[in-house]
């Protein structure tokens, strides 16, 4: 008896020992929760402060990496910027909130305009444009001005039900940190398990041409974006992975040529004589991640929207787009 109640104190002992280090030192335990949707996927649930490996993580009340802003415009002079993109623009939690390109891009418009500024960073993980599209017609435009899509390569073929919904995109939070590592590796090495157990959803078969459904899902942004009651005008970022800089990129290659058909300008994320961007710099993208931006990197992103948005909201730089509405 004596030798049980030492294993089991032992046991309690290390337990309590891996939940201190995975909640305190790793900073697991809070991950930002997710809505389940059927059209849209997924999206960031609304309202929510979460402290994530010892960064802030803020989600407003639309959903977006963003500070709090009324849905309808309550200053006429207010410039409103959308920026629409996946993992790469909504940061994760190695980012901290003040470190995101939409962050840092609010006071640098202000400087540029002279007027009141909002930038909404509507985004989520693994998002594709058919994820951003969904989200628009639900939740609408937020009376932009200007909205930006942050397009990486995989976004030429990314379509919702591509992969299975697990720990990434938790939708209550665990009791215990330590339900985050082992819920990882149930569902790596377990699959099956983590079906029959409903800690994750599974793909589905995707018999469609996905490029293809990715085709018509920028077609009916664009659209979306440019029709209504209050058009917007609208613009694209090129985003690079690190191994993208210096060599082609078909999938970027085949987004922008869509996009060209639609009359819809770009930026490309590197860096030129005339703008500032990403190099071939390992310090301007996470540790042992060559495609997103480290807090660095989200400094040089924000540059390139600054590009963008400067030249969208001085000449409307889409000659097919309806004039936005301006309340000066």
């Amino acid at each position: 008896m004596r030798r049980t109640r030492f294993w089991a104190a032992a046991c309690v002992l290390l337990v309590l020992a891996a939940e201190l280090v995975s909640r305190f030192v790793f900073g697991l335990g809070d991950p930002p929760l997710f809505v389940l949707d059927p059209s849209i996927e997924y999206y960031y649930k609304p309202s929510r402060t979460y402290r994530r490996f010892g960064h802030t993580v803020s989600i407003n009340s639309h959903s977006m990496r963003s500070p709090e802003f009324p849905s309808r415009r309550v200053d006429p002079r207010e410039l409103r910027v959308m920026v629409v993109g996946d993992s790469i623009v909504t940061g994760g939690g190695r980012i901290d909130q003040n470190e995101l390109a939409t962050s840092l891009l609010t006071p640098m418009l202000q400087q540029d305009t002279g007027r009141p500024v909002i930038v909404g960073n509507i985004a989520a993980a693994s998002w594709g444009v058919p994820n951003q599209l969904a989200f628009l017609r639900r939740f609408g435009l937020f009376d932009a001005d200007i909205v930006i899509l942050v397009l990486n390569s995989g976004d030429v073929d990314d379509v919702p039900g591509l992969e299975p919904l697990g720990y990434a995109w938790p939708t209550s939070t665990p009791l215990l940190a330590l339900q985050e590592p082992v819920r990882r590796l149930l569902e790596r090495y377990a699959p099956v398990l983590a079906e029959r157990l409903g800690t994750v959803t599974p793909s589905r078969a995707l018999n469609e041409d996905r490029k293809e459904v990715v085709r018509k899902a920028v077609t009916d942004l664009v659209s979306l974006v440019r029709s209504g009651p209050r058009p917007a005008v609208i613009g694209a970022v090129m985003y690079h992975a690190r191994s993208e800089l210096a060599g082609p990129c078909p999938g970027l290659d085949e987004l922008q040529r869509t996009l060209a058909a639609l009359n819809v300008p770009t930026w490309s994320s590197t860096a030129s004589a005339a703008q500032p961007g990403f190099a071939d710099d390992p310090a301007l993208f996470l540790s042992g991640d060559p495609v997103h931006p480290s807090a660095l990197g989200h400094a040089r992103l924000a540059d390139v929207l600054r590009a963008a948005a400067d030249a969208l909201a001085g000449q409307g730089q889409d000659p097919s787009a309806p004039p936005p509405n301006r309340d000066q």
